[in-house]
């Protein structure tokens, strides 16, 4: 990725979302995901609609949480 001519992000997509990542993910208001071992914390207003967005433990995959969750 460049920023007014300057190189700032360089390497895979996947490394590069991975690295930048904030390790959360939105789930429906329907989950229920305070109390869960791998949730740090959730943030009720942080989409519109009816989103929560989640912050995972570090150790925890997003795609592995969502299938626990759903």
């Amino acid at each position: 990725m460049i920023s007014r001519g300057k190189r700032v992000l360089y390497g895979r997509l996947d490394e590069i979302k991975k690295e930048h990542a904030d390790n959360a993910v939105f789930v429906n208001d329907e989950v229920t995901a305070r109390g869960l071992a791998q949730v740090i914390r959730v943030d009720e207003n942080a989409a519109p609609g009816r989103l929560k967005k989640v912050w995972l433990r570090g150790e925890v995959e997003p795609e592995k949480f969502e299938e626990v969750a759903s």
